[in-house]
């Protein structure tokens, strides 16, 4: 059983993490778990001295009001954000694309922490850019100002985000093989596009040498 001096330590702890940390559900479970073992852990001490321990009492009684409220603060915000991709994933299917990128603008902006939101969101702003031109080559007209600008914005959205999920997860190959395929449909268009893309795809390859796919991906990029 935790000491008192321990709970605290643990509670403060987990406070910290709260605040500096990005939210995830073991954390927040971790931390009721410590909460809970704190009210079992207290009812076990004999205060001697009710009047000299009043306001530590108190004192712990606000922090953890203060701690459950922060804790269900971010659950929430981590429940939305996941209900939000949920949606866009649904609207993917559906074949959505405007439903889908509003729905992936809302999850990030309610956490904009997981990896797969911003890889998601990048290849949802290329594809939606490339409707466009699309649209316009079987019409058969040029692009007027509008869609130029909203083809431009998605082009610049799916780089940086992109570029977002890889400082999310900077060891995972997916996130690295996302921003090379990003920095692949440049190729022609964009100076250094070609560099870019060997970098990303290299920076991939280390971290995941027995992938096949990877390699293959690079030689066709040469």
């Amino acid at each position: 059983l935790l000491t008192h001096l321990d709970t605290r330590i643990a509670l403060l702890l987990a406070l910290l993490v709260l605040l500096l940390l990005p939210p995830s559900l073991p954390v927040l479970v971790t931390i009721v778990a410590v909460i809970l073992l704190s009210n079992h852990n207290q009812r076990t001490i004999v205060i001697h001295s009710a009047k000299n321990n009043e306001w530590l009492r108190l004192v712990h009684a606000g922090g953890h009001i203060l701690l459950a409220l922060v804790g269900l603060f971010f659950l929430t915000r981590f429940y939305l954000a996941h209900i939000a991709f949920g949606n866009a994933v649904s609207s993917l299917d559906k074949n959505d694309g405007t439903a889908t990128y509003t729905a992936l603008i809302k999850a990030v902006s309610i956490n904009p922490y997981p990896s797969v939101f911003h890889a998601t969101l990048s290849q949802t702003s290329l594809s939606l850019a490339a409707a466009i031109l699309n649209r316009a080559s079987d019409a058969k007209q040029p692009l007027n100002d509008k869609d130029k600008q909203l083809v431009t914005d998605f082009y610049q959205q799916a780089i940086r985000e992109a570029k977002f999920a890889v400082q999310r997860a900077p060891t995972s190959v997916l996130s690295w093989e996302n921003l090379a395929n990003i920095y692949r449909s440049f190729l022609g268009v964009a100076a250094n596009s070609d560099q870019w893309t060997i970098a990303a795809l290299s920076q991939a390859i280390q971290l995941d040498p027995t992938n096949p796919l990877l390699r293959v991906q690079l030689g066709n990029v040469y």
